[in-house]
């Protein structure tokens, strides 16, 4: 077990390391209206924040997969920094799962919440 807490810590300085954000943790369950906090690191001073809502399905039914598509919505960072940013998902979007990219400088990270 400690070996494989190792091997992710290594992996996530290594990304670290070449200028990829990281996501350590989302706030979730999140709604419509409501702010998401993403902890992290290597998102650079100005990070961007681009989100989509999650196709719904049927109750208990897995989906096959989750893509990200080719355009999210853009949303306003609020308090960025290079290890955090916080987002308010817009009402517009309605309830769902969400998914969601932070863009640093060099490169970007989804994480589905």
């Amino acid at each position: 077990m400690r070996f494989c807490d190792s091997a992710c810590l290594l992996l996530l300085f290594a990304a670290t390391l070449h200028g990829e954000p990281v996501v350590f943790w989302a706030s979730d369950p999140v709604e419509p209206d409501e702010t998401v906090l993403v902890s992290g690191d290597g998102f650079g001073e100005s990070p961007k924040v681009e989100l989509q809502k999650l196709p719904d399905g049927q109750l208990g039914t897995p989906s096959p997969g989750v893509a990200w598509k080719a355009a999210g919505r853009q949303v306003e960072c609020l308090q960025p920094s290079d290890t955090s940013v916080k987002f308010v998902v817009p009402k517009s979007l309605g309830k769902g799962g969400y998914l969601f990219r932070v863009a640093g400088q060099a490169a970007s990270r989804s994480l589905c919440g």
